[in-house]
């Protein structure tokens, strides 16, 4: 198994049309996911098992503003946005 050293970039995830604001990287061993959110509004999943460049599982869209904040369960993802508004 190669593990990389903690100032090694593992993965470069590209998609987001703008800046990116909010990160969430799942803490659980076993997961290899993130999410993240910007400036474009769209909130984005991403797989990190997949390569260096990782995979965009899909793109959620919905908010009217940029995306400041994300958080994730196992059972519900929460955006917060400059729009004024939280999503589940």
């Amino acid at each position: 198994t190669h593990n990389p050293s903690p100032n090694q970039v593992t993965h470069t995830l590209e998609g987001h049309s703008q800046g990116i604001l909010g990160l969430w990287l799942d803490p659980a061993p076993t997961q290899q996911r993130a999410l993240s959110g910007g400036f474009d509004a769209d909130l984005r999943q991403w797989d990190l098992s997949a390569g260096s460049r990782g995979r965009c599982l899909r793109t959620m869209v919905g908010h009217a503003g940029p995306i400041v904040s994300v958080e994730a369960s196992a059972d519900a993802i929460v955006t917060s946005s400059f729009d004024g508004t939280v999503r589940c």
